[in-house]
């Protein structure tokens, strides 16, 4: 039985008049039906069901194209994203294994060093260069619809073992509160990579028929607003960060946005920065959304109708979730009691691929998020575990020394991180000042005296020019190793 193909192509065929586009094709839904299938087809006569496919196509249009196929064909797709850098993508080989390479243009664009000598097929002329190994099959795989490698940095990359069924009941829940239609048009314009991205934008967008506007483009701001003016996109998904940006980009231009729906996620949002968005772009729809690889990705959602008292809450769990709060020893904590952040339900990963080390403990994964509930059971994420500063004693979370401090007008960016020194563990920022404007250390540390409790002062400050982020725009914070429970 192909469960994620059967389930996503009765969606596909029931809007066949919606449109998807990129900057150099737009088909129907219809049409797309077509391709996959034929494409799919092709696939399933050169290689065996549930072999490990890697995706790395130059446009996310055909990315789209080779997880349609893959699951047609009952492959399990590994998608890749040249944004992250060959390292990374060599790294992902190397863990995975896999059968064959897909790309688009015959691997033109495809790094050298990234070549692996597998077969390759081209989605956008069906050509398979090289021959298919012979290979056992591979029972863990046997109902995994995808393996998402997680996008950190730094690090091992991990490859999570989603599910059909965990991925079907995510997008399930997903469609169940996000109010988006037929009539909507979508901007995706980070990579699918993410599995916030395929899950919870595009295949949420074919289960509801939405019209779809990828963007193949680094992150930038000014261009994705120039793209939602062009392509009168409706909905779209962010950071925090890339939003506060497009929010900066907009707030400077003559013509209004036609947005109506947004979706928050992937950082710690501040009450600060959601106001500047709120003010932005007005009484549109904002979803505040919680998730991770490991869970497909979505956990839970703040309803539009509470973001504006709640900015900060990440919402309740979804329909199929459950969650809970607990201490180190894993015993169940309070209300408004910060605590590590458990999650269980069919949408959290089966494990990591060739790995015994596992996260999920009697059902349960641990999240490596520190988190709280509130008194009318709304979930507050505080900081990852990792990037808790233990300072005198004192838990001290990076985002709340950069929410005060964004506060000051002076101030366009910031990040703050823990530094391990022998003496114990001390705070550092990094600042990008407002355009203008210029100001020393001695002249910051006053303004950090004027916003931060003694205990939060940092203890090095470095002035720079930009702040790192990823290809999706999300902040790189440094780790900070700590024991865990299960790790």
């Amino acid at each position: 039985m192909n469960r994620i193909w059967d389930f996503i192509s009765t969606y596909i065929n029931n809007h066949s008049s919606s449109i998807i586009s990129d900057h150099l094709i737009s088909k129907s839904y219809k049409e797309i039906l077509e391709t996959v299938d034929l494409v799919g087809n092709k696939l399933k006569l050169a290689i065996r069901p549930k072999s490990k496919c890697i995706i790395l196509c130059e446009r996310e249009f055909n990315t789209m194209l080779a997880v349609l196929a893959c699951w047609k064909a009952d492959i399990v797709p590994i998608i890749l994203s040249n944004n992250y850098g060959v390292e990374h993508g060599k790294k992902i080989i190397e863990k995975s294994r896999p059968h064959l390479f897909i790309c688009d243009n015959n691997k033109n664009f495809v790094d050298p060093a990234l070549d692996t000598n597998l077969p390759v097929f081209s989605i956008t002329n069906g050509e398979l260069t090289g021959k298919i190994d012979t290979h056992a099959p591979e029972y863990i795989l046997e109902d995994v619809a995808l393996i998402m490698f997680t996008s950190g940095t730094t690090g091992e990359p991990k490859g999570a073992l989603i599910t059909e069924k965990g991925l079907i009941a995510n997008v399930d829940d997903i469609a169940h509160y996000f109010n988006i239609n037929d009539k909507d048009k979508i901007l995706i314009s980070r990579p699918l990579y993410h599995s916030g991205v395929i899950t919870g934008e595009l295949l949420v967008s074919l289960v509801k028929g939405v019209n779809i506007q990828f963007l193949d483009q680094k992150y930038n701001p000014r261009i994705i607003m120039e793209e939602i003016l062009k392509n009168e996109i409706t909905v779209f998904g962010g950071t925090p960060t890339l939003l506060h940006h497009l929010a900066f980009f907009t707030k400077r231009s003559a013509k209004k946005l036609g947005i109506r729906v947004i979706a928050i996620s992937g950082e710690c949002l501040s009450a600060y920065i959601a106001k500047e968005i709120r003010h932005v772009f007005g009484g549109i729809d904002i979803y505040h959304v919680y998730g991770l690889t490991e869970a497909a990705p979505r956990v839970s959602c703040l309803s539009p109708n509470l973001f504006d008292q709640y900015p900060e809450s990440v919402g309740q769990s979804l329909r199929s979730v459950e969650l809970r709060i607990v201490d180190d020893m894993g015993n169940t904590v309070g209300p408004n009691i910060d605590g590590n952040l458990l999650v269980r339900g069919p949408n959290i990963m089966k494990g990591y691929y060739n790995s015994n080390s596992t996260p999920i403990i009697d059902g349960w994964l641990w999240t490596k998020d520190i988190a709280c509930v509130d008194d009318a059971g709304l979930i507050f994420i505080k900081a990852r575990a990792d990037e808790m500063i233990i300072k005198g004693g004192m838990n001290i979370y990076p985002q709340e020394i950069e929410r005060l401090l964004m506060m000051n007008p002076d101030i366009k960016d910031i990040i703050a991180y823990g530094i391990r020194k022998k003496e114990g563990m001390r705070i550092g920022i990094n600042i990008v000042l407002s355009e203008n404007v210029s100001l020393d250390k001695r002249e910051i540390m006053s303004i950090c005296s004027k916003s931060l409790s003694p205990y939060l002062l940092p203890d090095e400050i470095n002035v720079v020019k930009t702040i790192d982020k990823n290809a999706s725009g999300k902040v790189i914070r440094p780790k900070i190793k700590v024991n865990w429970m299960g790790s």
